[in-house]
C-alpha cells in the first residue's frame, strides 16, 4: 500500500476534504504500511472501544482487514462503514466517503474475481457477504460496487443455483445500469444460457432494450434482450418489427447471434404470401419405397458423409428388427458407388427403402450456395422434412424422423410396441425448455401420424424450409425453428395439433437411442466416428 488511505484528491462533489488523522490514527496508519498487521489491528479495537464512532479508525480497521488477507471480513467492516457514511450525506466528507467505496468496490471485485475462477474459494460466508452488499445497494442511491463486479456476482449465483439471491441481485444491476450500457443484457444472456428464466426480470431488461434502441444507440444485446422477451411471452409479431427496424444496423459477423430469431415468422400474411405459394417438390434420382409397409416407418436423411461414418451403421441396427418396423433411407449428393449399394440393400430386405437427390435440384437453393458448407449442411439437416410428405403420402403409415447420427441401445422392437400404444395423436416430438426458437422443438426424434392434420403440418414445414433455404440468412437449426414457427401459425388460425409430448411418460427415448456424443461427425475420420 503507498499513500494514504485517506487522500486529498477531488471529490465527487467537485472539492477537496482534507481529512485530518488523530496522532492515534497516523500511528496505526504506519503500522499497516511497515506490515505490523496484528498490532494495528489491536490498536484500531482499543479506539473504537474508547469511541465507536471514530469512522477513520473504522476505516483503518477495515483496511487493516483487507491487508491481513480477510477480505470477507473487510468486506464487511467497508460496507457497515459505507453505510453509516451514505445516511450521514452531506455531513460526511465527500473525500472520505469516496475512499470508504473505492475500498469497498477494491474487495467485492477481488472476492468475486477469485470465486469466479475458484470455485473452491466460493464459501457461503463469502457469498452471503458479497450478498449483503447487495442488499446494501437497493437502498443506497451511490453505486458501492462496480456494475461489471454485480454480474460476476450474479454468475456465481448462477452457477451455485442460488435464485432468490440472484433475482435480487440480477434486479439492482437492472436497477442501477443505463439502458445503453452492456452489462444488464449481458446477464440475460449467461441466464438463458444456464436455462434459468425469470420473465418479471426479463420485462425490465426489455424495456431498457427498448429505450436503448430508440435512442438510435444500437447494441446488439440490448436487442436480443428484447426479442427473448418478445418470444418468451409468444409475442412473435414483435420479434418481426424488432428485427425489419435494425435490419441493416447489425454487421454480418454478428448476424448468427439472432439469425434464429429471423427465421421465426408466423403472421398470416407471411405464410400466404410467401410460404403457401412455394414449389417445394423434390426431384429424386431415385424412390424406391420399401416393398413390405409396416405400421411404423423410420426416416433418416443425410448426406454422402453422414451415410458412410454414421447412418449405414444406424440403418443396420435398425433393420435387425426389420419384421417390426419399415425404414426409408434418403441420401442427399450421393456417389454412384453408394446408389447401387442402396438398390442392392432393398433387393435384399423387403423392410428397406430409399431415395436419393441432389442439392442442385432442391427448389431455388441459390447456386452460389452449393460450395457453401454452411449452406449445405443446413440443407443436408433439413432434407428429411423435404421429403417427408412423399414418404407419409406413399407409405401411408405413422412416420419416426431419426437424426443420422444416432446409434441403437435398446430394443426398437419393444420402442415401437410401446409407442404405438401411447401414439393417439398428429406429432410427437421432445420440447426444450423454451431459451430460444432453435431449441424449443428437438428434432432428434419426431412422429408424424397419418392424418390430415399432420400432413398439412409436413407439407408446410417443406414450404417454410424451402423458403428459408432460398434466403441469404438460413442458418443452423432451421429445422428445429421451423417445426415451432408453422406450429405457431397452425394454432393462430384455429388448426390445432394433437401433439403428443416424448419423453414425458415412462417411455424414454434415451433407453433406446443416443447421439455420438454431440459430435459433428463431418469432421471427424472415419475411425473415430464409428
Amino acid at each position: 500500500m503507498t499513500g494514504s488511505p485517506l487522500p486529498g484528491s477531488a471529490s465527487r462533489c467537485g472539492r477537496a476534504d482534507v481529512i485530518p488523522l488523530s496522532e492515534a490514527a497516523n500511528e496505526i496508519y504506519q503500522l499497516i504500511l511497515a506490515g505490523n498487521i496484528a498490532e494495528a489491528q489491536q490498536r484500531c479495537r482499543a479506539a473504537l472501544d474508547a469511541d465507536a464512532n471514530n469512522q477513520a479508525i473504522e476505516l483503518l480497521y477495515a483496511k487493516s482487514l483487507q491487508f491481513a488477507g480477510d477480505e470477507v471480513a473487510a468486506l464487511r467492516a467497508y460496507l457497515k462503514l459505507a453505510v453509516t457514511l451514505q445516511s450521514a450525506m452531506p455531513r460526511a466528507a465527500a473525500e472520505f466517503v469516496d475512499s470508504v467505496i473505492k475500498s469497498l468496490g477494491e474487495v467485492f471485485v477481488a472476492i468475486c474475481s477469485r470465486a469466479s475462477t475458484d470455485p473452491g474459494y466460493r464459501s457461503k460466508d463469502a457469498i452471503l457477504a458479497c450478498y449483503e452488499v447487495v442488499i446494501a445497494q437497493l437502498a443506497c442511491k451511490e453505486l458501492l460496487v462496480p456494475l461489471d463486479a454485480l454480474l460476476v456476482f450474479a454468475i456465481i449465483l448462477m452457477d451455485q443455483r442460488e435464485q432468490g439471491a440472484l433475482m435480487v441481485t440480477a434486479n439492482t444491476l437492472l436497477k442501477k445500469a443505463e439502458p445503453t450500457r452492456d452489462t444488464q443484457y449481458v446477464m440475460f444472456k449467461e441466464m438463458t444460457n444456464r436455462g434459468i428464466v425469470s420473465l418479471p426480470l426479463l420485462k425490465l431488461g426489455a424495456t431498457q432494450a427498448l429505450r436503448s434502441l430508440r435512442l438510435n444507440r444500437f447494441n446488439l444485446l440490448a436487442l436480443w434482450t428484447l426479442l427473448n422477451y418478445a418470444y418468451q411471452n409468444q409475442r412473435y409479431g414483435l420479434i418481426e418489427r424488432a428485427l425489419a427496424r435494425v435490419r441493416r444496423q447489425i454487421a454480418p459477423q454478428f448476424f448468427k447471434y439472432v439469425n434464429q430469431y429471423y427465421m421465426l415468422r408466423t403472421g398470416a400474411r407471411f405464410f400466404q404470401q410467401r410460404v403457401i405459394p412455394q414449389n417445394a417438390g423434390v426431384s429424386y434420382l431415385d424412390f424406391c419405397p420399401a416393398a413390405a409397409k409396416r405400421s411404423t416407418v423410420f426416416l433418416i436423411s443425410c448426406d454422402e458423409v453422414y451415410f458412410r461414418r454414421a447412418a449405414s451403421s444406424l440403418v443396420g441396427q435398425l433393420m435387425s428388427d426389420g419384421d417390426h418396423l419399415s425404414l426409408h433411407l434418403n441420401v442427399v449428393d450421393p456417389t454412384p458407388a453408394t446408389r447401387a449399394e442402396l438398390a442392392a440393400w432393398a433387393r435384399e430386405n423387403p423392410s428397406f427403402g430409399f431415395s436419393t437427390l441432389m442439392s442442385t435440384a432442391v427448389p431455388r437453393f441459390k447456386a452460389e450456395q452449393q460450395n457453401d458448407f454452411e449452406s449445405l449442411k443446413t440443407l443436408y439437416a433439413c432434407s428429411r422434412f423435404l421429403v417427408l410428405p412423399d414418404i407419409l403420402n406413399h407409405y401411408g403409415s405413422t412416420v419416426v424422423v431419426l437424426d443420422s447420427d444416432q446409434c441403437v441401445v435398446g430394443s426398437m422392437a419393444e420402442f415401437v410396441e410401446q409407442f404405438s400404444r401411447r401414439f393417439r395423436h398428429d406429432f410427437a416430438v421432445t420440447l426444450g425448455p423454451r431459451l430460444g426458437p432453435g431449441i424449443d422443438y428437438y428434432a432428434d426424434l419426431l412422429a408424424f401420424a397419418n392424418s390430415l392434420s399432420a400432413n398439412i403440418y409436413a407439407v408446410l414445414l417443406r414450404k417454410y424450409i424451402a423458403y428459408y433455404l432460398s434466403q441469404d440468412y438460413h442458418f443452423w437449426t432451421l429445422d428445429q425453428v421451423a417445426l415451432l414457427a408453422v406450429h405457431a401459425y397452425m394454432r393462430s388460425i384455429g388448426h390445432e395439433l394433437k401433439l403428443y409430448e416424448l419423453d414425458s411418460d415412462d417411455l424414454q427415448t434415451s433407453s433406446y437411442l443416443s447421439h455420438y456424443g454431440g459430435a459433428d461427425l463431418r469432421h471427424q475420420p472415419p475411425a473415430a466416428a464409428a
